[in-house]
C-alpha cells in the first residue's frame, strides 16, 4: 500500500468518528484519488505503444484538473504533496515528461520532509531516462541503489538502471544488469519487459536459443493473454532462428492449439508456414499461407502470406508475373507492418524486371525483324502484300455486314538498317539494367551472368564489351570466389581495352604498369564515377558527385552520359520515377540528338502523354461540375420565376392593360 492510500485509509477511519464535519476539502482529494485509479486501471488493460489512447489520457487530464483545485482552493491541506505527487505521475502517463519533471523538481524543493521524497526521486530518474538524459539517470540510479533503505524502491531502481543500459545500447552491462534484478521484480510488467530484453539482447548477440529461453520467461510473468501471446510468438520465432525447426514447429502448432480464437493467431499460423518451408514440406506451408488469405483477410498475417507466396513464385518459379500478382494483392490486406514494406519494395523492383524483360524482347524482335527484311526484300514484300490484301478483304466483309471499322492507327515510324547501331546500344543497356538488377536486387548472380555473356556474344561497342569482362569478373571475384578466373578476365581486359577505364582499373588489379594518359579533367573525372556506378550501396554518393560533375564541367561532352546516369540512379535504386523523369527529361531538351536522349525519349513521352491525360480528364471533370452546377442554378432561378408567377394574382383580360381609371371605377375601388 503506497502513501496515498494509507493516508486515505486513515482518513476514512477519522471521518467515520467525526461524522465529517469540518472535512468537506476531502471531497475533492478523494475524488482526484479515485480518478486516478481509474485512469491507471485503464492504462494496465492496454496495449504497451509510444502512443497514449485518448480515452486514457482524457482521463489522466480529467486527474490533474481536479488535483489543481486542491493545490488552488486549499492551500493549507496536508493532501498538497500528495496531489503534486498525483500531478507529476500523471503527466509521466501522459509521455508530458517536461511537465512531470517540473512537478517531482516542486515536490522535493517545497516538501524535503515529505513521505514521498524517496519515491520521487525514483520517478524523477525515469523521468530523465524518458528525456534521455542518460548520464544524470544513470547517477541517480546508482544513489537510489546505494543509499535508500526501502528494497522496493532499490530494486525497481536496479531494473531503470539497467533500462538506461539498453537505451544506450551497452548491451553487456545490460543483461548483466536484468539477470540480477528479473527475478526479484514483484511488479508482473516489469519481470516481464526484464525477460523480453534480456531475450532481445541475446539475439543481438546471436544466442538464439537463450533468447528463446528468455522469451518463454516473459510469457510465464504475465497474466495477459496478449501479453503471453506475444512472447510465445516470439519464443517460437528464436527457434527458427536457432534453426531448430522441429522445436520451433511443436511450439507454434501448441500456440495454435491454446490461443485457437484469437485475434493474432493468423500470424503464428504464418510462423508455422514458414518452418514447415524450411523443413522442406513445401505444399504444406503454401496450404498454411492459403488458409491464412482465406481466414484472416485484412490482416497483417494476410499480408505476410501474400508476400511469402510471392517470394515463392519470385525465387522458385521464377514466375515474375504472378509474383506481383500476389504483391499486389497482398497491398490490399493492411496499412501497416513489415511484411507490406517489404511488399511494396519488391513490387517496384519486379515491375521494373518485367519491364526490362519485355523491352528486351521487343528490341530483339526489331533487330529480328530488320535482318529478314534487308536478307529477303522480295519474300517480305510480297509477303506483306498478301498480308494487306487479307486485311483488306476482310475490311470489305465487316463493312457489308454494318460493322463499323476500327479507327486506323497512327503508323509507327519504319526502322531500317540505319537503326540497327542504335538498337544494339538500346539493348545492351536495357541487358545491363536488368543484370544489374539480378545482381543487387535479387542476388542472382547466374541470371546477371547470363545477360553480361549475351552482352559478349552480340553487337556492341568496345565500351559494352569492357564492362562486360569487368561485371564477369566482379561476379567470380564476389560470388563464386573463383580467383583465377577473374584475375583471367582482368588480363583480357589490361591486354584488349587497355584504353577504357575498365582495362586501367583491371590492370592495377593485376599490378601491371597504366599508361597514365594526358586526359581532360572532365573524362579523367567521369571515368572514376563511372566504375563505381555498379555499387548500389554507393548510389547516393553517387547522385551527389554526377550532380558536382555537371555543376563543374557545365560545357562537357560527356554531360549526355552523366545526365543518363543520374536519371538511372533515381529511377533503378532511389525508387524515385518523378525525379527520374525530370533529368530525363532535361537531357531530352538539351540533347535531342544524343543516344542517350534517344533512350529516355519514349518514356519521357509516355509520362508527358499520362500527365497531359490526367490533366484533360481533371479539367473535363471540372467543367462536368460546373455545368452541373449552371444546370441547378438556371432550375432553381426557374423554380423561383415560377413559384412568384404562381403568387402573382392573373390580370383582368377584358380590360386593357394601360387603360386609366374612370372616376366612376376609382369611386367603385374605394
Amino acid at each position: 500500500m503506497d502513501n496515498i492510500q494509507k493516508k486515505t485509509a486513515a482518513f476514512l477511519l477519522c471521518c467515520a468518528f467525526t461524522g465529517l464535519h469540518g472535512c468537506a476539502y476531502y471531497n475533492t482529494f478523494y475524488n482526484t484519488q479515485k480518478y486516478f485509479n481509474e485512469a491507471k486501471k485503464m492504462l494496465e488493460k492496454q496495449q504497451e505503444t509510444e502512443r497514449l489512447p485518448s480515452n486514457v489520457r482524457n482521463s489522466f487530464d480529467k486527474t490533474v484538473k481536479q488535483a489543481s483545485r486542491v493545490l488552488q482552493f486549499y492551500p493549507e491541506s496536508k493532501y498538497i504533496d500528495d496531489s503534486v505527487m498525483i500531478i507529476g505521475q500523471s503527466f509521466f502517463y501522459m509521455h508530458d515528461y517536461h511537465k512531470a519533471e517540473r512537478k517531482f523538481d516542486e515536490l522535493l524543493q517545497n516538501f524535503p520532509r515529505s513521505d514521498y521524497v524517496p519515491q520521487t526521486r525514483l520517478w524523477l530518474a525515469k523521468t530523465h531516462l524518458k528525456l534521455k538524459k542518460y548520464d544524470q539517470a544513470e547517477v541517480e540510479f546508482k544513489m537510489i541503489i546505494e543509499k535508500e533503505r526501502k528494497k522496493s524502491l532499490r530494486t525497481e531502481a536496479r531494473y531503470w538502471l539497467a533500462e538506461c543500459y539498453y537505451v544506450e545500447k551497452k548491451y553487456q552491462q545490460a543483461e548483466t544488469a536484468y539477470k540480477a534484478v528479473v527475478k526479484k521484480l514483484k511488479d508482473r510488467k516489469l519481470r516481464r519487459k526484464a525477460f523480453l530484453r534480456l531475450g532481445e539482447i541475446s539475439q543481438e548477440l546471436q544466442n538464439y536459443t537463450a533468447a528463446a529461453e528468455f522469451f518463454r520467461g516473459a510469457a510465464e510473468s504475465s497474466k495477459d493473454i496478449n501479453a503471453q501471446f506475444a512472447a510465445m510468438v516470439l519464443y517460437g520465432k528464436a527457434y527458427i532462428a536457432a534453426k531448430d525447426y522441429a522445436k520451433a514447429s511443436r511450439i507454434f502448432f501448441n500456440l495454435i492449439d491454446k490461443y485457437f480464437s484469437h485475434k493474432e493467431i493468423g500470424q503464428a499460423k504464418l510462423e508455422l508456414g514458414r518452418v514447415q518451408y524450411a523443413l522442406g514440406n513445401i505444399d504444406k506451408a503454401l496450404e498454411w499461407y492459403q488458409v491464412i488469405i482465406d481466414d484472416h483477410p485484412r490482416t497483417e498475417a494476410a499480408v505476410g502470406a501474400f508476400l511469402e507466396l510471392g517470394l515463392y513464385e519470385e525465387s522458385v518459379r521464377f514466375d515474375y508475373e504472378k509474383a506481383q500478382e500476389y504483391y499486389t494483392k497482398g497491398k490490399t490486406h493492411s496499412t501497416k507492418g513489415e511484411a507490406l514494406k517489404e511488399i511494396t519494395r519488391r513490387l517496384v523492383d519486379i515491375k521494373q524486371l518485367i519491364a526490362l524483360k519485355k523491352k528486351i524482347v521487343q528490341i530483339n524482335a526489331q533487330i529480328t525483324a530488320i535482318i529478314a527484311r534487308e536478307n529477303g526484300a522480295d519474300s517480305t514484300a510480297g509477303a506483306e502484300e498478301t498480308v494487306k490484301k487479307k486485311v483488306a478483304g476482310i475490311d470489305q466483309n465487316k463493312a457489308r455486314k454494318g460493322v463499323q471499322r476500327p479507327r486506323k492507327k497512327k503508323p509507327e515510324k519504319k526502322l531500317t538498317a540505319a537503326d540497327l547501331d542504335s538498337l544494339h546500344s538500346t539493348l545492351n543497356d536495357q541487358k545491363i539494367a536488368l543484370a544489374e538488377l539480378f545482381l543487387f536486387q535479387y542476388n542472382r548472380a547466374d541470371s546477371a551472368f547470363v545477360q553480361y555473356l549475351d552482352i559478349l556474344s552480340g553487337q556492341g561497342g568496345e565500351d559494352y564489351r569492357a564492362l562486360a569482362f569487368y561485371a564477369l569478373a566482379y561476379i567470380f571475384d564476389k560470388y563464386d570466389h573463383k580467383m583465377e578466373m577473374r584475375d583471367s578476365l582482368y588480363q583480357i581486359l589490361a591486354t584488349n581495352y587497355a584504353s577504357t577505364s575498365q582495362g586501367r582499373a583491371a590492370a592495377k588489379h593485376l599490378g601491371l604498369p597504366v599508361e597514365d594518359e594526358i586526359l581532360p579533367a572532365d573524362i579523367l573525372r567521369f571515368q572514376s564515377l563511372e566504375n563505381r556506378l555498379l555499387e548500389k550501396r554507393l548510389a547516393k554518393k553517387n547522385l551527389r558527385d554526377l550532380q558536382q560533375f555537371i555543376a563543374d564541367f557545365p560545357n562537357s561532352e560527356l554531360l549526355p552520359r552523366a545526365l543518363h546516369a543520374e536519371g538511372w540512379t533515381y529511377e533503378t535504386y532511389l525508387h524515385n520515377p518523378d525525379r527520374a523523369y525530370e533529368v530525363y527529361k532535361e537531357l531530352v531538351d538539351k540533347y535531342p540528338k544524343s543516344a542517350y536522349a534517344k533512350d529516355v525519349r519514349r518514356r519521357v513521352r509516355g509520362v508527358k502523354d499520362k500527365k497531359k491525360a490526367e490533366e484533360n480528364a481533371k479539367k473535363k471533370s471540372e467543367n462536368s461540375a460546373a455545368a452541373e452546377e449552371s444546370g441547378k442554378t438556371k432550375k432553381k432561378s426557374a423554380f423561383k420565376k415560377f413559384k412568384s408567377e404562381e403568387l402573382t394574382p392573373p390580370r383582368n383580360k377584358t380590360k386593357p392593360r394601360n387603360s386609366r381609371k374612370t372616376k366612376q371605377d376609382t369611386k367603385v375601388d374605394i
